[in-house]
C-alpha cells in the first residue's frame, strides 16, 4: 500500500469511496487489484482505469483534441 494513500486515508476519516485511475497496463491493473482487495472492507472501491488509452492523461489529451 502506498504510504501516501495510507497517510491520506488516516488523516481523512470521512472518506468512504476511493476511485482508482491507475495506468491501463499490467502494473497499473495489478496495483489497483491489490489495493482494492486490501481496502474493500473499509471503503467502497471503484476501478476507473482508462480502457481505451494508456492512462487518464492520454485520455484527457484525446478529449481535448475533439
Amino acid at each position: 500500500m502506498p504510504i501516501s494513500l495510507k497517510s491520506f486515508l488516516s488523516r481523512n476519516p470521512n472518506i468512504k469511496t476511493i476511485v482508482f485511475h491507475l495506468d491501463n497496463d499490467e502494473v497499473g491493473t495489478s496495483a489497483t487489484t491489490y489495493m482494492m482487495n486490501r481496502l474493500k472492507n473499509k471503503y467502497h472501491c471503484i476501478d476507473q482505469h482508462s480502457t481505451k488509452y494508456k492512462d487518464v492523461n492520454e485520455e484527457l489529451q484525446e478529449m481535448k483534441k475533439v
